[in-house]
């Protein structure tokens, strides 16, 4: 392991004894790996975001060409043509990262979540906060739990 790229973890407590080590061997590859998939998302985002931004300012020329322009009576529908553009563009273009982003975040959950004995669930309501709270790891109290 690079110097650095080492993450020296504060491993004082009880609970998190060993956990640089299981850190080292059992996280960081993935998150390497992980990492150069990001770089490759981010720069499909880029890609597709310069793709839609040019699809959008095409069918503006063309728009404009034909002789079409924005009057009181073609507004609305002008606008509800751009935003919805904008929101399938974006959740296209976002989509590569996205992904990475969700693949990385369930991989971190459940290699921290198994370290320290917690079954992992994305659902709020079965996730064991009070474990989080008793072993001192969540950074305020909730007067939710007991």
């Amino acid at each position: 392991m690079d110097a650095d790229t080492r993450i020296n973890l504060n491993c004082s407590r009880t609970e998190l004894e060993g956990f640089q080590d299981y850190y080292e061997q059992q996280m960081y590859p993935t998150l390497v790996k992980l990492e150069e998939q990001r770089e490759i998302a981010i720069k499909e985002v880029t890609k597709y975001a310069i793709i839609a931004l040019g699809l959008f300012i095409v069918a503006a020329v063309i728009y404009y060409v034909l002789g079409l322009t924005i009057h009181q009576e073609n507004t609305n529908i002008f606008i509800i043509i751009v935003v919805a553009y904008g929101l399938v563009a974006s959740i296209y273009v976002m989509k590569p990262l996205s992904q990475v982003k969700s693949e990385a975040n369930n991989f971190l959950m459940n290699k921290v979540c198994s370290y320290l004995n917690i079954k992992y669930s994305r659902k709020a309501a079965n996730f064991p906060f009070c474990i989080f709270k008793d072993a001192g790891l969540l950074p305020f109290s909730f007067s939710l739990l007991p």
